[in-house]
């Protein structure tokens, strides 16, 4: 059920012959209105050109942000009054941001006006004084506490700002939402098809997101809705739906999956029975990528096939695990290395989302922990596998004696509770997945010396993430931080790779790209 699903496409394609299947629509009485303006509308709005809007760059200007802050400002006007007790309702505003950074960005505006609006004698014009505001961030990385300020009532006199990432589309619901600033962008995982690396891209926002947006407003009263585009921008030059997941995600899993179907058919084929099939390039790309990572096999059914390949067993495994593909392998050479259990641990704590719990504006206190748990190896794999075990340690010597005594470690360490438990239950589920394929710790296995075990985690890292990592150079020989990052040309150094005098063949094209 959604009230921006695409039924008739969703109709068609679990048709009967050739009758389409039923839907069913329910109909809701909404005794409450809901108007959307555009930046035209806005009277408020500084001198701006329309033609300022690029589909290819999508980027809050300065004049969107003045926008924004004034609208603000002025909202005060437009609160309705409770026809009961005759007095104003003070109306929570929901603003849509595409990322943590401009959250960071709109909040330290906000801050700023409304310090100008209580040192200036003529505010009545641009904002109320009297009214406090409560400017409250929420995106998935903050801490439970920080997020549920979200759902509480603003206190008297004051009105809730908040600032918001795509979860408040149709994650959560805040309820007493009279406004809606829709900046109208959005971040999107995307996966580059030649080094598969994932990053997130800010894109602009489709007409299915805005109109998903929009839905936050008119349910407890009157609502308003402000996207801060040009009416003809948003109408002409949007995209009208979201690109489907099957078609930007990697399809290493899904390729794999649907090898284990056992069918004759190769994975072009059944992945094109799909609603939204993927691209054939990419899956052609994926089943590359899967024979060089070991999944499936240079030959299908005894024959080459560039097209298609044998399943092996570690892509069975792979298949099998609820996890990256590159962490499945990992896993599988933590065995074979006489290290699972440690592998298991990294490789469950790459797929948590939300293990570190960075409060607002707290992103370098974070990074400072991050970097004390790492214990000087500067590795995100250690630092959670350093994380889990003092935390499982605790746990068994009874040193948290109460939930609140386990929540303040928490806290202290800037990691999430929540994140935490979510973890273990993930290392647990693939313990058991595993076992299943007959892959545990064997008595008698080998037993890894203490000053063994972090060059053995380097060779399975190494492995397993090929060609994607780098080795820090030891302290002695590196380089001045400036002279370092003039040579990569502005790069970050420790995400570089770069190679001086070397034959132009060597070490080989995958390195060379």
């Amino acid at each position: 059920m959604s009230a921006t699903i695409e039924a008739e496409q969703f109709a068609h394609y679990f048709r009967c012959q050739s009758y389409a299947a039923p839907i069913i629509y329910v109909n809701k009485e909404n005794f409450y209105t809901k108007t959307t303006f555009y930046l035209e509308d806005i009277d408020v709005r500084p001198v701006s050109d329309g033609n300022n809007f690029e589909l290819d760059k999508p980027e809050i200007s300065e004049d969107m942000w003045k926008v924004f802050t004034l609208l603000v400002a002025i909202l005060w006007k437009l609160d309705a009054s409770n026809p009961l007790t005759n007095q104003k309702i003070i109306g929570s505003v929901l603003v849509f941001l595409p990322g943590i950074n401009e959250i960071e960005e709109a909040h330290k505006r906000l801050l700023k006006h409304y310090e100008e609006l209580l040192r200036d004698s003529s505010a009545s014009t641009t904002g109320d004084p009297k009214t406090k505001w409560e400017i409250i961030p929420l995106h998935s990385s903050l801490p439970n506490d920080e997020q549920a300020r979200a759902f509480k009532p603003a206190k008297a006199g004051s009105r809730k700002i908040i600032l918001s990432t795509n979860i408040a589309e149709s994650s959560i619901t805040v309820q007493d939402s009279y406004y809606v600033i829709d900046f109208c962008m959005t971040k999107v995982m995307t996966v580059d098809p030649i080094t598969k690396y994932m990053s997130l891209k800010l894109e602009w926002a489709s007409h299915v997101n805005c109109d998903q947006r929009a839905g936050r407003v008119g349910r407890i009263g009157n609502g308003r809705v402000y996207r801060l585009v040009p009416r003809s921008f948003y109408q002409y030059k949007l995209p009208r739906k979201s690109i489907p997941e099957i078609i930007r995600a990697p399809l290493e899993t899904t390729v794999l999956q649907a090898k284990m179907l056992n069918l004759n058919d190769s994975p072009q084929q059944i992945l094109a029975l799909a609603m939204n099939p993927p691209n054939l390039k990419n899956i052609e790309l994926t089943i590359l990528s899967l024979k060089e990572i070991g999944g499936l096999l240079q030959t299908c059914r005894g024959k080459f096939s560039a097209s298609d390949g044998d399943i092996t067993f570690l892509g069975t495994v792979m298949a099998s695990l609820p996890i990256d593909v590159h962490l499945s392998k990992l896993i599988v050479l933590g065995h074979l290395f006489s290290c699972l259990e440690e592998a298991i641990i990294m490789a469950a704590g790459c797929s948590i989302q939300n293990i570190f719990s960075i409060p607002f504006q707290q992103r370098f206190n974070a990074y400072k922990k991050l970097l004390l748990w790492a214990d000087g190896s500067f590795s995100d794999l250690i630092a959670l596998l350093n994380l889990y075990q003092v935390w499982q340690s605790c746990k068994r010597e009874n040193h948290f004696d109460s939930f609140q005594s386990e929540l303040r470690w928490c806290s202290m360490n800037l990691v999430s509770l929540k994140g935490l438990r979510e973890w273990n239950l993930l290392v647990i589920e693939i313990k058991q997945r595993l076992d299943f394929l007959n892959i545990k710790s064997i008595p008698g296995q080998i037993h890894l010396k203490h000053d063994e075990k972090p060059l053995i985690i380097k060779i399975i890292t190494a492995g397993a993430f090929y060609p994607n990592f780098f080795v820090r150079a030891p302290d002695c020989v590196q380089q001045d931080e400036r002279e370092a990052v003039k040579m990569v040309g502005g790069r970050n150094p420790f995400q570089s790779v770069y190679f001086t005098g070397l034959d132009p063949t060597q070490p080989g094209p995958l390195y060379i790209r």
